[in-house]
């Protein structure tokens, strides 16, 4: 999956996770605790419909962490580090 296609799934799956507009603007720098409200309940609903939206990508919870959920973007990066390992 190329970088932008990803960015597109994780910000249509961050919208859906977190019941936001549909026509919201998804800024791929912002917080996604501070400016989305992401937490720790809505952070597990959140990776686990990723995991259900792209293919051969699984969570690891040994090498997840919380900088890893920053922001669109850290969630991208993480997601292709993870599909390449």
């Amino acid at each position: 999956m190329q970088q932008q296609e990803l960015i597109e799934v994780v910000s249509q799956v961050l919208v859906s996770s977190m019941k936001l507009s549909a026509d919201r603007k998804v800024d791929t720098q912002a917080s996604l605790k501070d400016n989305y409200g992401l937490d720790s309940m809505s952070s597990m609903k959140f990776l686990m419909a990723l995991e259900k939206k792209i293919p051969g990508f699984e969570v690891d919870t040994d090498t997840l962490e919380e900088h890893h959920l920053e922001n669109i973007e850290s969630v991208v990066g993480y997601i292709s580090s993870a599909m390449q390992a």
